[in-house]
């Protein structure tokens, strides 16, 4: 591999900062080891060294990026960079881009299975309503679990909208399954929000996801168990401000913005009204991922 990693950013000389670092990485590693797949995907000895040093080793050889893009390797590599500048993070993509023309596989395949990750990690349920004691241990008046660094991954490598040009390679059955998709994910992390008793955590990234909702709504709505009490959640929430979050009503009013879209698939139309009438609604049958396998596998 010929990319080369500027290490400049580590003064291991300077005795003080190399202190510094050491106390940094005590509160560090306590957050590493509580995220899912990060010891499969990287021994925390081989993090340490590269949070300390800049040098990177895996099963004793020094690579110069972590490459494990499944398990979040760009953010990784940025989160445990002295550098956390927006120019940083752009190079340590660019070198990620890099290593995915070298080994002659597309990085907008892999960067699919990163913002599944990222979304997971630093949205979902886990990260956006403090109601999980065995996750994510951290004090949420001092700040972010991930150093206030959520929005910035978002802004890189989130999609902010749902569109074909990140399925270019599906014909229009196969989009379609992948909207269905996209539609279930999305509404399933907007519904953490919307049901939240507990306190929410304003950094999760479930909060910028209603934009990329209203786009799955127009190409991948079926009627799904649990939309109905969903809309009327919104509705209720639009109702009664004062009862509830901020946040959820934030996110409340985005949505109920989106479902005033003329635009809307007739279908979801005539369903929130139906909905919102008292009607019956009647779910399709379950959608599960075994009808997204073909498509899913043919991710570009």
């Amino acid at each position: 591999m010929s990319i080369c990693m500027d290490i400049s950013a580590w003064k291991t000389d300077d005795k003080r900062w190399v202190k510094e670092r050491k106390a940094q990485w005590r509160i560090l590693k306590k957050k590493l080891l509580q995220l899912t797949g990060i010891e499969g995907g990287y021994p925390i000895k081989s993090l340490e060294k590269y949070f300390l040093t800049g040098k990177f080793e895996l099963s004793g050889v020094e690579n110069p990026i972590m490459g494990n893009v499944f398990n979040g390797g760009v953010f990784i590599e940025f989160w445990l960079h002295p550098d956390h500048s927006e120019e940083n993070f752009d190079r340590i993509i660019e070198n990620y881009k890099q290593a995915c023309l070298e080994e002659n596989v597309s990085f907008l395949g892999r960067q699919i299975g990163q913002w599944r990750y990222f979304l997971s990690m630093m949205g979902g349920g886990s990260y956006t309503e403090l109601a999980f004691p065995d996750r994510y241990q951290f004090d949420l008046e001092e700040g972010s679990f991930f150093d206030n660094l959520e929005y910035l991954v978002y802004e890189k490598l989130v999609p902010h909208r749902f569109t074909k040009d990140h399925y270019s390679n599906l014909n229009q059955k196969e989009f379609s399954e992948a909207a269905k998709h996209e539609f279930y994910l999305t509404l399933a992390g907007l519904k953490v929000v919307i049901f939240a008793e507990g306190r929410l955590i304003p950094f999760s990234l479930s909060f910028k996801r209603v934009p990329y909702f209203h786009d799955t709504l127009h190409c991948g709505y079926y009627r799904v168990k649990g939309f109905d009490m969903f809309v009327k959640v919104v509705d209720m929430i639009i109702d009664s401000p004062d009862e509830f979050d901020p946040l959820q009503v934030k996110m409340a009013k985005e949505i109920a913005d989106v479902f005033e879209d003329p635009e809307l698939p007739e279908e979801l139309r005539d369903d929130l009204v139906l909905i919102r009438s008292g009607g019956k609604y009647r779910p399709d049958t379950v959608w599960t991922d075994q009808n997204y396998k073909d498509s899913h596998l043919k991710r570009p």
